[in-house]
């Protein structure tokens, strides 16, 4: 299915209808001075599109086909509404363009509605009124009614006008895509119906009384199914209202009780066994079946699963005497090695939890993350000691330190941890311009192991590549995933990670039959047979269907979907190697429960683009030592029967398929994934304004060529600044993944009338003079 995203507004006026562009007098002909500033008044700033989720892009030009669906209102909804109508001092006219308005805005995700109006009583030519319908928070039914009651009989005091010569006069670009000014139309006993066709959406109540009609509808973006269940949606509003018309507009529910039963029960219906040990007692379990199986390989050096258990059993022990136990925190900045492998097992095995700190990252980001933490430990190798600084902790190196493991017990420390222990905290990036850490406990990371081994059908025969950075949660399902199952984890040297000839090389050469990457990255690996690879799972950002035809044959192609805040995965779906479409990110993993709300937190229907929120007990605990971003982001779970439950709001915006499958659709605020990298733009921008020549800045990913997507950087100075210059200023904060590849000097911002960047009119890189 298509949907809103695919949509452009006209460029010149990027979708709202600007004050700025509107011309003067003496230049607008037919209409008089006091014509044109009644419509400045009430359009200005409005929405140029109304975005409804649509089965097909739009075309560049509207065909004006239009199909047609009756419907009829239950009686005594009709007759309720007439008697609370009358009692409200507006007509049924208004109760029934209110309930459109409103469902009109919950299709669309938009507050601010533009719609047509006309009756047969004013003219016999169809020339609508156009009324604009803001929805503010709070906002009643009845309210509504009155105020679009009020919108109708001050618009019958001016004369009626062409939208063409409003849209003219106001500087309005027209289109051939859409219809001007508003894509949405009611009409009321309506005899001339045929003059509607360059409109979206057409409700045309042919008996007002009784509240029966039909939707007319523009077939070129819209299926019969999709109208239908619209055409249900507005009735059940219309029930909704005459149960009681005096209610808050957000609390009236468009959904029917069998959909709510689908949406928010069927297809959560994901209980299943859940795992009581911790993910490194799944691991002791496979020491216990097969001691002698290859556990780790890095290069020419491989431990069995006995060697690693052993080592890790020291190295726990050590943690232990030095008072690491339940919620304690140990740093862990280790090279990609064996040794890194040993110490994530060590610090579960002694009850703490784990905090990744990449080596690759810059010195102040560490030093920041290490201060942030407090962990009461670091391990790490004597090689990065000048990059971790002056830590005020105790630091114990791997490699040096060794000798002091020796005497160490070697059997599993016991009774250290428990499901509501902490297991792991990653920092990903803030919106504030810091990284925040993310405290998750062990249930999750448990129910990861067993759900995302049977989902990816990893068994102790699998070789398993361990690719992402040990501070991206990926590398947690790619290392504990691997031996709660009995496989073998391969490592890849830091080297090897800019070479897609030496990641191919090592996939082939050892035989790899699991593997999880970033679909950028895929797009351009050497294409070659690779029999042994059985299961390609592509994770952290969107792809396209080019990729499933090119590596989807002969092999398990999986598409998956979670934020950190999720335990990594939350979702998932298999590919099929012929899909023409779009590839969702498919349906919730086993205990996890996701819902699409509206901003009134109202479960959405199929079709219509939400919200994405995840509950269950793969979430984390919390933001480490940040409570009100928590509480902001971790809310009770109004769908849940237990306790306290929670779910989190994810900022990702989605809709579910008829099928029950998900598609993304973006975010809701500036953060972004790129290269599989989640990265929040506010970070990168705060940066950079702390840069002393720097007066303001805004950075967004932006594609001007198909399947390139780059960071580009908007710059406002008063001095004479390179891209050099602030690249090396960013080199000394933020990872190389958050470094913008293209940097734009302009003299101010474009600002949009609510006083807001305009990102739409930033110009693509190299185009300004």
């Amino acid at each position: 299915m298509g949907n809103a995203k695919d949509f452009q507004s006209d460029e010149h006026t990027n979708g709202i209808l600007h004050p700025a562009s509107m011309q003067t007098t003496s230049t607008v002909g037919p209409l008089t001075a006091e014509q044109l500033a009644y419509w400045r008044q009430n359009l200005s700033g409005a929405p140029a599109l109304l975005e409804l989720p649509t089965d097909y892009p739009r075309p560049a030009i509207q065909s004006k086909r239009l199909a047609r669906l009756p419907f009829v209102a239950n009686a005594s909804t009709a007759a309720a509404l007439n008697t609370l109508a009358h009692a409200a001092g507006v007509s049924l006219q208004d109760v029934a363009l209110s309930a459109f308005a409103i469902l009109l805005s919950r299709y669309s995700g938009q507050s601010d509605v533009v719609l047509g109006f006309a009756s047969s009583s004013f003219n016999s030519s169809i020339t609508p009124a156009i009324l604009r319908c803001e929805l503010s928070d709070g906002l009643r039914f009845v309210e509504i009614a009155k105020l679009l009651h009020a919108k109708r009989i001050d618009a019958g005091k001016h004369p009626r006008i062409g939208r063409e010569l409003i849209a003219e006069a106001l500087g309005f670009t027209t289109s051939s895509s859409h219809a001007l000014l508003t894509q949405a139309l009611l009409l009321i006993d309506a005899t001339h119906a045929d003059e509607v066709s360059d409109f979206d959406l057409v409700l045309n109540l042919t008996d007002s009384d009784s509240l029966q009609g039909e939707f007319l509808y523009a077939v070129d973006l819209f299926k019969p199914t999709t109208i239908e269940r619209m055409t249900a949606h507005f009735l059940n509003l219309l029930d909704s209202a005459a149960s009681n018309i005096g209610a808050p507009a957000s609390s009236h529910s468009i959904l029917s009780s069998d959909e709510h039963q689908k949406i928010i029960i069927d297809w959560n219906a994901t209980d299943a066994n859940f795992p009581e040990a911790c993910a490194h007692e799944l691991f002791e379990a496979k020491v216990r079946e097969r001691p002698h199986g290859r556990a780790v390989v890095f290069g020419e050096q491989s431990l069995s699963y006995a060697e690693l258990n052993t080592r890790a059993n020291q190295l726990a022990h050590y943690l232990i005497a030095h008072n690491v136990g339940p919620d304690v925190l140990v740093g862990v900045c280790v090279k990609r090695s064996v040794d890194m492998v040993v110490a994530l097992l060590a610090i579960l095995k002694a009850g703490g939890a784990y905090v990744p700190l990449d080596p690759a990252y810059p010195a102040d980001r560490l030093a920041y993350m290490i201060d942030d933490a407090k962990p009461a430990l670091l391990l790490t190798q004597e090689v990065l000691l000048g990059l971790l600084g002056h830590a005020e902790c105790k630091v114990f190196c791997l490699d040096r330190d060794q000798p002091l493991l020796r005497d160490r017990p070697e059997h599993d420390p016991t009774g250290r941890a428990m499901p509501s222990t902490l297991a792991y905290v990653i920092y990903t990036s803030g919106s504030t311009g810091k990284p925040k850490g993310v405290a998750l406990e062990h249930r999750g990371l448990s129910n990861l192991c067993v759900a995302q081994g049977d989902a990816f059908e990893v068994d102790e025969h699998s070789q398993v590549l361990q690719f992402a950075s040990i501070s991206f949660d990926a590398a947690v399902s790619e290392t504990f995933v691997t031996f709660a199952k009995g496989a073998c984890l391969h490592l890849i040297r830091q080297e090897s990670l800019r070479s897609a000839y030496e990641i191919m090389s090592l996939i082939e050469r050892s035989r790899i039959s699991v593997v999880t990457l970033p679909p950028s990255l895929l797009a351009v690996l050497p294409k070659k047979a690779l029999p042994a690879l059985r299961t390609l799972v592509l994770a952290g950002e969107a792809w396209s269907p080019e990729l499933a035809r090119h590596w989807g044959s002969g092999r398990r192609l999986l598409n998956a979907y979670g934020p950190t805040e999720g335990t990594v995965c939350a979702t998932w779906f298999e590919v099929d190697a012929g899909i023409e479409h779009i590839v969702p990110i498919g349906k919730p993993l086993q205990n996890v429960k996701v819902y699409i709300l509206d901003p009134n937190g109202q479960p959405v229907p199929v079709g219509v683009a939400g919200e994405l929120y995840i509950a269950g007990p793969n979430l984390a605990r919390a933001y480490l030592r940040q409570p009100e971003l928590t509480v902001e982001r971790f809310i009770l779970n109004p769908f849940s029967n237990e306790y306290c439950g929670r779910m989190y709001r994810t900022g990702d915006k989605a809709r579910y398929l008829e099928d029950g499958n998900i598609e993304f659709l973006g975010r809701i605020d500036n953060q972004v994934k790129l290269r599989g990298y989640r990265i929040e733009l506010g970070e990168i921008e705060a940066t950079l304004t702390t840069h002393t020549d720097v007066k303001d800045a805004v950075v967004m990913v932006r594609e001007d060529h198909p399947g390139e997507r780059r960071l580009v950087a908007y710059v406002i100075s008063n001095n004479d600044l390179t891209p050099e210059l602030l690249k090396s200023h960013l080199k000394c904060t933020l990872p190389d993944y958050m470094l913008p590849q293209s940097f734009v000097f302009l003299q101010a911002l474009p600002m949009s009338p609510n006083g807001k960047v305009d990102r739409k009119s930033l110009p693509p890189p190299g185009t300004l003079p």
